[in-house]
Order: structure tokens, then sequence, then C-alpha cells
């Protein structure tokens, strides 16, 4: 594999920022090593995941060499009031990334995954150590890989083919947006991009509200990145959870 992620090589990519830049062949999570920090800022890269986390309490499947892991850690004002952005703008810049760098079209699958050609290709895990501190946690399939039985039909990768662009110019290009994005708030503005390439809205969804299953179609996201189902007993809205989204042929 000629695609190596290097300190030096992200350092350069990054204009040699003052934040600290760890890289790893291998740790159990970016997240957890990145939770352990005293940094205000900082962004931790590995080459594989021994114990990658998802959100719900899921794994991350994070083979040597197929895709970027990495976490960033950010110091946030008025982190209680943004605290329903840092997802959705850590999409939007996965998002841009993938279509900028590989031309591909993707969708964002509320609240935090990216998709391609109906399967998954990101996920993203925001934790919160403490009252001003979060911890972005970004997993891309970038190249193929061997995926376990449950994830064959709805797992894919960005490209089957050594790319012009490395992982290292992928994680860099993402982690420049979201720091200028995050830098930015409480400018909002990100959010038109997020609603635009929802792969949601006017689809059938089921979730878990209050612990009790529903169903419905997803109408809107609002300005809060809060997700609208229309479902027999009215509208209900998920400021947070999870969906199923049945694609459709």
């Amino acid at each position: 594999m000629t695609d190596i992620i290097t300190l030096e090589g992200i350092k350069q990519l990054l204009n040699n920022e003052s934040f600290p830049i760890y890289v790893f062949k291998e740790l159990d999570s970016t997240n957890t090593f990145a939770r352990a920090l005293a940094d205000d800022c900082a962004l931790v890269i590995a080459e594989s995941q021994s114990a990658g986390r998802g959100r719900m309490g899921r794994s991350f499947f994070s083979p040597e060499g197929s895709g970027a892991y990495f976490s960033i850690k950010l110091q946030v004002p008025d982190l209680y009031q943004n605290v329903p952005f840092i997802t959705t703008l850590a999409s939007v810049a996965v998002h841009k990334a993938v279509k900028e760098l590989y031309n591909k079209t993707c969708g964002i699958k509320w609240v935090n995954d990216i998709y391609l050609d109906n399967k998954k290709v990101s996920g993203i895990l925001c934790e919160s150590p403490d009252p001003s501190h979060v911890i972005i946690g970004i997993g891309i399939n970038v190249y193929p890989s061997a995926f376990p039985e449950e994830l064959e039909s709805i797992a894919t990768c960005l490209t089957d083919t050594a790319a012009s662009v490395s992982r290292g110019d992928l994680i860099a290009h993402i982690a420049k947006s979201i720091i200028s994005m995050t830098n930015s708030l409480p400018d909002t503005s990100f959010m038109e991009y997020y609603k635009a390439h929802s792969i949601v809205i006017g689809k059938p969804v089921t979730f878990i509200m209050n612990g009790t299953a529903g169903s419905g179609i997803a109408t809107d996201i609002t300005n809060e990145g809060a997700l609208k189902v229309e479902t027999p007993n009215g509208i209900v809205t998920l400021s947070t959870g999870e969906i199923t989204l049945r694609f459709t042929d």
C-alpha cells in the first residue's frame, strides 16, 4: 500500500497548524485517546482501531490501511447551546470533502451517516468529555476491505482503485472544514447544505422515541437539526436518536 498516513505529511497538509497531531499505527479508539488528552484542540489519527466505536454502543469496523479513522478535539464556546450543530456540521464537512475530492454523489442520513449508492460509507460519533470540549470521531471506508458478513450488504467504500487523493488529503480537508465551521458558530448557515443533501426527507422511516417504536414519513429537518416525521398520530419531532431508512428502487 502506497497511501501511508504520516505525522509529517499531515502537518504539511494542515500548513503546520500549531495544535497537537497524533498519528498511530493502531489504537483501540481515536475518540478514547482524544478524551484523555489535556489539549484544548488536537487531531488524533489511527491506521486501524481495535475497538472503534459508533453510535448506540455499536462498533465501527476499522481495518488497517483501508479507511480514514480520526478524531478532532475542540474547545467550543457556548457548547451547551451549540451541541445540536456539532454532528451536523461534521456531516457537512465529510460530505463536501467526498464530493470535492472524489467527485462522488453522496447523501446525508439523519443524523450522522454519509451514504453512497444506498450504503454507508462514513459514520460520525460526537462526544463531550466536559462542559467546554467536544470530540468528533469520524470513520470513512476509503478502500475495499473484507467487510464482516453483517456489513457486506449495507457498507461500501469510496473508491476501488488507488486514487490521486490520499487519505491524508481527505483527513486534512475535513479537519480544516470542521475547525472553520466550529469557529464560526453561532453561524449555522451550513444547515442549508445539510438539509439540501439529506436522503431522508420524503422517505418512510422507523424510529424509537421514549422507548416506543414508531414509523412515518420524514417531512423536514429544522434549523436546529431535529427531524420531523409525519406519523398516523401526528407530527413527531426527533431531536436525537436514530432512524431506520427504508430504501426503495
